[in-house]
């Protein structure tokens, strides 16, 4: 009887082998909720999840059971939000980000979800101009430049762990 079960244990492991291609699943409404399409099994597959309206919310590659590779995220409009590298299950590398409207917002790097070094931030109102800005530890560090849309300095301001301080302490 020993002999059986373990046979039958053994067919039953071997006729569940890893999924390949894709596969889908929906909302209660027929709405495509999710697809995930498997490269090498459970080791390699990329995951697309969809918002109730049909739009694109995130793609994300994953490989070894995290998610390793490119990463997009988007706004419930179905435009782009984010766009970085995943580095199991972390944020690292360039990452450019965008506004509502699809215009771009920042742009930069982030290690290990922690924003880091020289960002330039654009505003919603191009006409408004952008800034840029050092991060150390996702925190304002050193200066906070704002550039008219011309490019043109207008301002500076000093930056600690995230507090304004006296300009002196910049230089």
């Amino acid at each position: 009887m020993k002999k059986t079960v373990t046979l039958l244990s053994l067919l039953l492991l071997l006729s569940c082998s890893a999924p390949e291609g894709m596969v889908e699943s929906f909302y209660d409404s027929g709405q495509l909720e999710m697809r995930t399409t498997y490269i090498d099994g459970y080791k390699k597959f990329k995951v697309e999840t969809f918002s109730k309206n049909g739009n694109l919310k995130a793609v994300a590659d994953w490989k070894d059971n995290q998610m390793n590779g490119d990463y997009l995220d988007y706004h419930e409009n179905g435009k782009l939000r984010t766009k970085t590298t995943m580095i199991d299950n972390k944020m690292t590398g360039k990452i450019d980000t965008y506004h509502l409207n699809g215009e771009k917002e920042s742009s930069g790097t982030i290690i290990n979800d922690i924003w880091e070094g020289e960002f330039t931030y654009y505003l919603e109102d191009k006409a408004e101009g952008f800034f840029i800005a050092t991060l150390k530890q996702g925190k304002k560090e050193g200066w906070n430049i704002k550039f008219n849309a011309d490019g043109k300095e207008e301002f500076r301001k000093c930056f600690q762990e995230d507090e304004e301080v006296r300009p002196e302490l910049c230089d």
